[in-house]
């Protein structure tokens, strides 16, 4: 009995040890041998996108990992900013020919640069009022119609590159800048003001807002967070250990917090940032500028000269993939693209408490359509979006605090 019980400690280990050396990582097969400082995902196509600075803009359907590149119409092919609206219009910005525009998922680009006086575009955004900002060399520039038209907001804004916005479900959005800390307006961009109070290091490179409204900054020399909308912030990286820039983030849909370091991979928090865990097993590359979640909970980073690399399973918290298989399952919505009623259906093989809900694009809940305890066995929902605007949908299934999420698009 003692030989058994030894025998099965060290085959624990053993185990254990298989676990933690397994990759985290593996190839998205390309594009590669180029930098690649940006990549998005369009919930309504499951497509990737991947902006690279030589070699223009390259696409991917999320169930493979085949890219193809989709330069037509583009004539600028340093691209370093990409945003995708609910309308599924795509913007790209690039570095010295202004804004690209494409209305087919890429296959064709149109300049979209009326009123834009500064073409060196480093980053763009959109509100819930679905107006877009653009961030330049020097300037802040809005649309309130979908690209086609630029005006400068820059009052109270200094002359600076401003590297990275963000815009959280209330419309103030904030701005980071290279040398002049970090900006933000709560009226559309009519009026700027510094909100940077704690942040040690000017030269911020990024910003992020989650769905619960907390705000990440990611600096030369480390990481900020606020939780007042920028108000004041508090230096949030225990557990990272490496130097350089913070290039990035991005968030799952549990509400885990990814950033990427350039020269220090990438690391991830499920704390909101309080503690922070390296992840860079399987990247044949440190040196990681973009990353971006699809609504599976895979995230994709963005190398410098070695492509695309996806995670190799879903990210969902501490809960593996096995584990939430055997305790629910959530099926796809029927039918999808829907106009305005869908079902969704799942099936539990626990008796638990269960919650069904539904967000929008930005991540703000919508609707409630179940929030009790129940036991075994399949059930089938209906949800009606009659009072709801056209676009992309995300429903949820918790389970104890396990997650589930899928997509769905209602047609109007």
């Amino acid at each position: 009995m003692v030989r058994f019980f030894i025998t099965l400690f060290f085959l624990n280990i053993f185990i254990c040890k298989i676990s933690i050396s397994q990759d985290f990582w593996q190839s998205n097969n390309g594009p590669s041998g180029g930098v690649i400082p940006v990549l998005a995902f369009d919930p309504s196509t499951l497509y990737i996108f991947a902006g690279t600075q030589s070699n223009g803009i390259y696409r991917s359907p999320d169930t493979n990992n085949s890219w193809e590149q989709i330069n037509s119409g583009l004539t600028n092919i340093n691209v370093r900013a990409l945003v995708i609206l609910p309308s599924g219009k795509i913007l790209a910005g690039t570095f010295g020919g202004g804004i690209f525009i494409s209305t087919d998922h890429g296959d064709l680009w149109t300049s979209g640069n009326s009123g834009l006086t500064n073409p060196f575009i480093y980053s763009l955004a959109i509100s819930p009022n679905g107006y877009i900002f653009a961030g330049t060399g020097q300037k802040v520039f809005r649309s309130t119609d979908e690209g086609n038209s630029w005006s400068q907001i820059s009052t109270g804004f200094p002359n600076a590159t401003i590297s990275s916005l963000a815009v959280n479900q209330d419309g103030y959005v904030f701005a980071t800048t290279l040398g002049s800390g970090l900006y933000r307006t709560t009226n559309n961009g009519e009026l700027w003001q510094l909100k940077d109070l704690g942040i040690t290091n000017p030269d911020i490179k990024s910003v992020a807002v989650n769905s619960q409204g907390i705000v990440f900054a990611g600096t030369f020399n480390g990481v900020f967070r606020s939780t007042n909308n920028g108000d004041n912030w508090t230096r949030t990286d225990s557990g990272i250990t490496t130097t350089g820039a913070v290039y990035g983030f991005t968030f799952n849909s549990v509400g885990n917090v990814f950033l990427c370091k350039f020269s220090g991979g990438v690391y991830r928090s499920t704390d909101n940032g309080d503690h922070w865990t390296q992840f860079n097993t399987g990247l044949p590359t440190m040196n990681i500028q973009t990353l971006t979640a699809n609504t599976s909970g895979n995230i994709f980073a963005g190398t410098t000269g070695s492509g695309v690399y996806k995670s190799i399973n879903t990210i969902t918290g501490f809960h593996s993939s096995e584990i939430i298989a055997n305790e629910f399952e959530l099926s796809q919505n029927y039918p999808n693209p829907f106009n305005p009623v869908t079902i969704i259906k799942y099936e539990l093989s626990i008796s638990d408490f269960v919650s069904l809900k539904v967000f929008d694009v930005n991540g703000k809940e919508v609707r409630t359509l179940v929030n009790q305890k129940q036991s075994p066995g399949k059930y089938e929902i209906e949800f009606d979006g009659a009072d709801l605007a056209g676009g992309v949908y995300f429903y949820q299934l918790d389970v104890n605090g396990i997650k589930q999420s899928h997509t769905m698009v209602l047609l109007k």
